[in-house]
């Protein structure tokens, strides 16, 4: 009788000792699926930022490319008015030399 009820409290603290560990790893299990899917979430979510930075990036290279093609033409204009006037400077520096003379 004795006997029994020790191999029966055996028995309850062994099956105690398996269904806890068991509840641990299911549990972990499920933690570990979490945790996954919580990355997969964080990782989409900073592709979307990434994406939305990448297309704001490009937007300001084709304004910063606009303007540059606007300062290029406004600099061969100024080029162009530069060689005029440097013209007009030597021709009044003439004139000028031959009216000294």
């Amino acid at each position: 009788m004795i006997e029994t009820v020790i191999l029966a409290v055996i028995a309850s603290a062994f099956g105690s000792v398996v269904t806890y560990f068991i509840t641990k790893n299911n549990n972990g299990t499920k933690l570990k699926l979490h945790n996954r899917t919580q990355l997969s979430q964080d990782t989409y979510q900073f592709i979307d930022e990434l994406k939305e930075m990448i297309e704001g990036q490009r937007e300001e290279i084709e304004a910063l490319r606009k303007e540059i093609r606007q300062l290029q033409q406004v600099n061969v204009q100024l080029t162009i008015d530069n060689k005029e006037l440097q013209t007009k400077i030597a021709e009044l520096n003439e004139r000028l030399a031959s009216m000294n003379n």
